[in-house]
Protein backbone atom coordinates (compact mmCIF):
# COMPACT_ATOMS: atom_id res chain seq x y z
CA UNK A 1 0.00 0.00 0.00
CA UNK A 2 2.49 2.07 0.99
CA UNK A 3 4.53 1.52 -2.12
CA UNK A 4 1.38 2.16 -4.55
CA UNK A 5 0.81 5.46 -2.64
CA UNK A 6 4.53 6.83 -3.16
CA UNK A 7 4.33 5.66 -7.44
CA UNK A 8 1.28 7.65 -7.86
CA UNK A 9 2.78 10.82 -5.45
CA UNK A 10 5.70 10.55 -7.84
CA UNK A 11 3.34 10.28 -11.17
CA UNK A 12 1.32 13.44 -9.76
CA UNK A 13 4.49 15.34 -9.37
CA UNK A 14 6.01 14.52 -12.47
CA UNK A 15 2.63 15.44 -14.68
CA UNK A 16 2.77 19.03 -13.08
CA UNK A 17 6.07 19.49 -14.98
CA UNK A 18 6.79 21.09 -18.29
CA UNK A 19 7.65 17.95 -20.44
CA UNK A 20 8.36 16.94 -23.89
CA UNK A 21 7.36 13.92 -25.66
CA UNK A 22 9.72 12.20 -28.17
CA UNK A 23 8.81 8.87 -30.36
CA UNK A 24 11.30 7.36 -33.05
CA UNK A 25 13.47 4.65 -33.96
CA UNK A 26 17.24 3.35 -33.16
CA UNK A 27 19.61 0.82 -34.41
CA UNK A 28 22.78 -0.36 -34.26
CA UNK A 29 25.42 -3.39 -33.30
CA UNK A 30 25.89 -5.50 -30.93
CA UNK A 31 28.76 -7.46 -29.02
CA UNK A 32 27.85 -9.90 -26.88
CA UNK A 33 29.26 -12.68 -24.30
CA UNK A 34 27.92 -14.65 -21.36
CA UNK A 35 29.25 -15.12 -18.25
CA UNK A 36 28.82 -18.09 -15.58
CA UNK A 37 29.70 -21.09 -13.92
CA UNK A 38 30.13 -24.84 -14.76
CA UNK A 39 30.17 -24.02 -18.74
CA UNK A 40 32.77 -24.70 -21.42
CA UNK A 41 35.44 -22.27 -21.77
CA UNK A 42 37.05 -20.64 -24.46
CA UNK A 43 34.18 -18.48 -25.12
CA UNK A 44 34.00 -15.37 -27.29
CA UNK A 45 31.91 -12.41 -28.28
CA UNK A 46 29.16 -12.38 -31.22
CA UNK A 47 28.62 -9.73 -33.08
CA UNK A 48 24.69 -8.79 -34.27
CA UNK A 49 22.36 -6.10 -34.30
CA UNK A 50 19.52 -4.54 -32.85
CA UNK A 51 16.40 -2.13 -33.44
CA UNK A 52 13.43 -0.91 -32.63
CA UNK A 53 11.43 1.76 -31.82
CA UNK A 54 11.97 4.46 -29.12
CA UNK A 55 9.67 7.04 -26.23
CA UNK A 56 11.40 9.56 -24.15
CA UNK A 57 9.79 11.95 -22.05
CA UNK A 58 11.64 14.69 -20.90
CA UNK A 59 10.83 17.17 -18.24
CA UNK A 60 11.90 20.63 -17.64
CA UNK A 61 14.38 19.61 -14.51
CA UNK A 62 16.14 17.72 -17.42
CA UNK A 63 14.95 14.53 -16.18
CA UNK A 64 13.89 12.20 -18.84
CA UNK A 65 12.19 8.84 -18.81
CA UNK A 66 12.76 6.30 -21.74
CA UNK A 67 11.05 3.32 -22.81
CA UNK A 68 10.54 1.16 -26.22
CA UNK A 69 10.49 -1.80 -28.04
CA UNK A 70 13.34 -3.31 -29.65
CA UNK A 71 14.89 -6.53 -31.64
CA UNK A 72 18.07 -7.60 -30.25
CA UNK A 73 20.57 -10.42 -31.00
CA UNK A 74 22.36 -11.75 -28.23
CA UNK A 75 24.72 -14.74 -27.78
CA UNK A 76 28.41 -16.39 -28.10
CA UNK A 77 31.10 -17.80 -30.38
CA UNK A 78 32.50 -21.17 -28.59
CA UNK A 79 35.90 -22.26 -29.73
CA UNK A 80 37.60 -25.54 -30.14
CA UNK A 81 40.51 -26.56 -31.75
CA UNK A 82 41.48 -30.28 -32.09
CA UNK A 83 44.83 -31.42 -31.65
CA UNK A 84 47.05 -34.32 -31.64
CA UNK A 85 48.71 -36.20 -28.57
CA UNK A 86 51.41 -33.52 -27.86
CA UNK A 87 48.66 -30.58 -27.77
CA UNK A 88 49.69 -29.38 -31.34
CA UNK A 89 46.55 -28.21 -33.92
CA UNK A 90 45.61 -31.64 -35.78
CA UNK A 91 45.19 -30.94 -39.68
CA UNK A 92 43.11 -30.30 -41.21
CA UNK A 93 40.67 -29.99 -38.73
CA UNK A 94 42.54 -27.21 -37.38
CA UNK A 95 40.13 -24.50 -34.99
CA UNK A 96 36.22 -24.60 -35.35
CA UNK A 97 33.72 -22.19 -34.11
CA UNK A 98 30.57 -22.82 -32.64
CA UNK A 99 28.01 -20.20 -32.50
CA UNK A 100 25.13 -20.05 -29.86
CA UNK A 101 22.15 -17.50 -31.01
CA UNK A 102 19.73 -15.99 -28.98
CA UNK A 103 17.50 -13.19 -30.61
CA UNK A 104 14.76 -11.27 -28.27
CA UNK A 105 12.36 -8.69 -28.13
CA UNK A 106 13.58 -6.22 -25.48
CA UNK A 107 11.63 -3.60 -23.13
CA UNK A 108 13.72 -1.37 -21.12
CA UNK A 109 12.51 1.16 -18.55
CA UNK A 110 15.05 3.63 -18.17
CA UNK A 111 15.54 6.98 -16.59
CA UNK A 112 18.10 9.66 -15.86
CA UNK A 113 19.65 12.84 -17.10
CA UNK A 114 20.47 14.78 -20.00
CA UNK A 115 22.95 17.96 -20.09
CA UNK A 116 22.87 20.61 -23.12
CA UNK A 117 20.26 21.72 -24.99
CA UNK A 118 20.77 21.79 -29.28
CA UNK A 119 24.31 19.79 -28.39
CA UNK A 120 23.40 17.61 -24.96
CA UNK A 121 24.92 14.81 -23.57
CA UNK A 122 22.48 11.48 -21.71
CA UNK A 123 23.23 9.20 -18.89
CA UNK A 124 20.38 6.48 -18.33
CA UNK A 125 20.20 3.92 -15.89
CA UNK A 126 17.10 0.68 -16.13
CA UNK A 127 15.68 -2.30 -16.29
CA UNK A 128 15.31 -4.66 -19.53
CA UNK A 129 12.74 -7.01 -19.65
CA UNK A 130 13.59 -9.37 -23.30
CA UNK A 131 11.51 -12.28 -24.82
CA UNK A 132 12.86 -14.88 -26.57
CA UNK A 133 11.97 -14.94 -30.15
CA UNK A 134 14.65 -17.70 -31.67
CA UNK A 135 17.48 -19.43 -30.59
CA UNK A 136 19.60 -21.76 -32.26
CA UNK A 137 23.29 -23.36 -32.28
CA UNK A 138 25.18 -23.12 -35.33
CA UNK A 139 27.96 -26.28 -35.69
CA UNK A 140 30.77 -25.99 -38.08
CA UNK A 141 31.48 -29.40 -40.58
CA UNK A 142 34.77 -31.19 -40.65
CA UNK A 143 35.82 -31.86 -43.92
CA UNK A 144 35.34 -35.22 -44.60
CA UNK A 145 33.85 -36.15 -41.05
CA UNK A 146 31.03 -34.58 -40.70
CA UNK A 147 29.06 -31.85 -42.21
CA UNK A 148 28.13 -28.34 -40.53
CA UNK A 149 24.64 -28.02 -38.52
CA UNK A 150 21.92 -25.86 -37.29
CA UNK A 151 19.94 -27.07 -34.19
CA UNK A 152 16.64 -24.82 -32.91
CA UNK A 153 16.81 -24.57 -29.43
CA UNK A 154 14.49 -22.24 -29.18
CA UNK A 155 12.21 -24.29 -26.81
CA UNK A 156 14.85 -25.49 -24.72
CA UNK A 157 16.42 -22.02 -23.68
CA UNK A 158 14.54 -19.83 -20.71
CA UNK A 159 12.02 -17.68 -22.64
CA UNK A 160 12.43 -14.78 -20.28
CA UNK A 161 15.25 -12.76 -19.97
CA UNK A 162 15.83 -9.85 -17.18
CA UNK A 163 18.65 -7.34 -17.21
CA UNK A 164 20.28 -4.13 -16.06
CA UNK A 165 20.81 -1.12 -17.95
CA UNK A 166 22.94 1.27 -18.74
CA UNK A 167 23.70 4.11 -21.65
CA UNK A 168 25.63 7.30 -22.18
CA UNK A 169 24.96 9.22 -25.77
CA UNK A 170 24.92 12.21 -27.61
CA UNK A 171 22.38 14.00 -28.95
CA UNK A 172 21.78 17.06 -31.29
CA UNK A 173 18.42 18.63 -32.26
CA UNK A 174 17.26 19.54 -35.73
CA UNK A 175 14.93 22.25 -36.88
CA UNK A 176 13.36 22.35 -33.41
CA UNK A 177 11.46 18.96 -34.55
CA UNK A 178 14.13 16.16 -34.42
CA UNK A 179 16.55 14.91 -32.58
CA UNK A 180 19.50 12.81 -33.41
CA UNK A 181 21.50 10.67 -30.82
CA UNK A 182 24.37 8.02 -30.62
CA UNK A 183 24.38 5.95 -27.67
CA UNK A 184 26.45 3.59 -26.28
CA UNK A 185 24.83 0.67 -23.81
CA UNK A 186 26.12 -2.13 -21.20
CA UNK A 187 23.52 -4.85 -20.48
CA UNK A 188 24.25 -7.31 -17.68
CA UNK A 189 21.49 -9.98 -17.42
CA UNK A 190 19.95 -10.84 -13.72
CA UNK A 191 18.42 -14.23 -14.78
CA UNK A 192 19.89 -17.33 -16.67
CA UNK A 193 19.80 -18.76 -19.77
CA UNK A 194 19.76 -21.98 -18.80
CA UNK A 195 17.26 -24.17 -16.84
CA UNK A 196 16.48 -28.04 -16.13
CA UNK A 197 16.22 -28.69 -19.42
CA UNK A 198 19.00 -26.76 -20.64
CA UNK A 199 22.80 -27.03 -19.66
CA UNK A 200 21.05 -27.70 -16.47
CA UNK A 201 24.34 -27.71 -14.32
CA UNK A 202 25.38 -24.51 -15.68
CA UNK A 203 24.30 -20.50 -14.70
CA UNK A 204 25.03 -18.37 -17.95
CA UNK A 205 24.03 -14.76 -17.94
CA UNK A 206 24.40 -12.35 -21.20
CA UNK A 207 26.56 -9.60 -21.40
CA UNK A 208 27.67 -6.71 -23.57
CA UNK A 209 27.63 -3.49 -25.60
CA UNK A 210 26.24 -1.83 -27.94
CA UNK A 211 26.41 1.14 -30.27
CA UNK A 212 23.51 2.48 -31.71
CA UNK A 213 22.09 5.54 -33.92
CA UNK A 214 18.52 6.88 -33.06
CA UNK A 215 16.20 9.73 -34.81
CA UNK A 216 13.56 11.01 -32.65
CA UNK A 217 10.71 13.37 -33.24
CA UNK A 218 9.58 15.71 -31.12
CA UNK A 219 5.98 15.95 -29.40
CA UNK A 220 4.78 19.05 -27.90
CA UNK A 221 3.06 18.02 -24.67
Amino acid sequence: MRISVAISFLMLSLNGLGQTQYLGFEAGATRTSINGKNFMENNDFRTGWTGGLVYQRQFDNNFILGTGLSYIEKGFNNELAYTDYEGNPREPLGETITSFNYNYLSIPIKGGFQFGSKWAGFVNLGLVSSFLVHASVHEPGIEGIIDARKTNVTDRVSRFDLGGLGEIGISYELFNSFVISSTLAYQQSITSVTNEGYFSQSKIRHYGTSLSVGLKYRMNY
